[in-house]
C-alpha cells in the first residue's frame, strides 16, 4: 500500500530511522524491505539513495547474502556521488564479491577505487588490505607484495624510519621463499604418459604415482602373458582394455589430484598470510594514530 502513498519528509525520514533499528534488532529481511521503502519515498536524492542502498547491503552481509552485494550497488549512479562515497561502494562491491569467493570481480570493482584524486587515509588503507587479500587468493603473491609496498612508500603519513619497519615487516611476510609451489595440469598429464605415475609423483603424490606404476606394469605383463600364451582373444580385449584403464587413467587423475594439491597449498599458505596482514595492518594503524599532530 505505501507505493500508493504521497509521503512528507518526515514520512520517510522515519521509515529509514524504522529500518535502521530493525537492523539493530537483526531483522534483517524486515529492514532490507524498509530501506527499499525509504528509497521509493524520497526519489531522486542520489545521496540518500546510495546511503541507503550501502545500509541495505549491511544487511546482506550479515545474513550472509554476500553474492547479492556486488548487484545490489551496481544500482547507484556513481558520477553524481563524492569520492570518499565512491570509495565506500567499490570497497562493499569488491568485499562482497570476496567473500562469495567470486575473486575476479573482486579485483575488477576494486580497482576503480585507486584512481580517485581524493583518498582518505584510513579508507586506502582498507582498500589496499582487501586488494592483498583478493591478490592471495588469485595466487598473485608477487603483485599482492608490491602492492602494499607501493601504499607504505607513498604515504606521507610514515616518516623514514617507519617505511623502513614497515617493509622490512612486508618483506618477512611475502618471503618468496614460503611461497607454495603450484603444479601444472598439463605437465602432470604428460609426464604420466610419458612414463606411468611419474605425473603423481610430480604432484607428491608419491603412493599413488607408486600404486599407478604398478597396476600399469600389471596389465601389461598381463597382456604379454596372453599373448605367449597363444591366447590372443583374451590378451586382445581384457589385456588391453586393463592396461589403457590404467595408464590413461593416471593422465587423467591429474586434472583433479593436481587443482586439489594447489588448493590445499593455497590455502593454507593465504590462511597465514591473512592473519599476519591483519596484525601488520594494526601495526600500520597504530603509526598513523602516533604520527597524527
Amino acid at each position: 500500500m505505501f507505493l500508493l502513498t504521497v509521503f512528507s519528509t518526515k514520512a520517510f525520514t522515519q521509515t529509514r530511522e524504522a529500518a535502521d533499528s530493525l537492523f539493530a534488532i537483526q531483522q534483517y529481511d524486515q529492514a532490507s524491505l524498509m530501506y527499499e521503502r525509504a528509497i521509493y519515498e524520497r526519489p531522486g536524492d542520489a545521496l540518500f539513495f546510495a546511503t541507503t542502498l550501502l545500509s541495505k547491503a549491511n544487511c546482506l552481509k550479515a545474513q550472509q547474502k554476500f553474492e547479492q552485494i556486488g548487484s545490489l550497488l551496481s544500482r547507484i549512479d556513481l558520477s553524481v556521488l563524492s569520492d570518499s562515497l565512491k570509495q565506500e561502494i567499490y570497497f562493499q562491491k569488491a568485499l562482497g564479491y570476496y567473500l562469495s569467493d567470486n575473486f575476479e570481480l573482486a579485483e575488477k570493482n576494486i580497482l576503480p577505487s585507486f584512481n580517485l584524486e581524493s583518498f582518505h587515509t584510513n579508507t586506502q588503507l582498507n582498500s589496499v588490505l582487501l586488494y592483498t587479500f583478493i591478490l592471495d587468493e588469485l595466487g598473485k603473491w608477487n603483485q599482492a607484495h608490491q602492492v602494499m609496498s607501493d601504499y607504505i612508500q607513498n604515504n606521507k603519513m610514515f616518516t623514514t624510519e617507519n617505511k623502513i619497519v614497515l617493509k622490512q615487516t612486508l618483506d618477512s611476510i611475502y618471503n618468496p621463499s614460503l611461497q607454495p609451489t603450484l603444479r601444472s595440469i598439463k605437465k602432470a598429464k604428460t609426464l604420466s604418459l610419458i612414463f606411468p605415475g611419474l605425473g603423481q609423483a610430480y604432484n607428491g603424490d608419491y603412493k599413488k604415482g607408486i600404486l599407478n606404476l604398478l597396476l600399469t606394469g600389471g596389465s601389461a605383463t598381463f597382456g604379454v602373458y596372453n599373448v605367449l600364451q597363444a591366447n590372443y582373444i583374451t590378451a586382445a580385449t581384457a589385456g588391453v582394455y586393463l592396461f589403457l584403464y590404467f595408464y590413461l587413467g593416471g593422465a587423467n587423475q591429474s586434472s583433479y589430484n593436481v587443482p586439489t594439491k594447489n588448493y590445499i597449498k593455497k590455502r593454507k599458505y593465504n590462511d597465514q598470510l591473512k592473519s599476519e596482514m591483519v596484525y601488520f595492518s594494526t601495526f600500520i594503524s597504530n603509526i598513523h594514530l602516533s604520527n597524527q599532530p
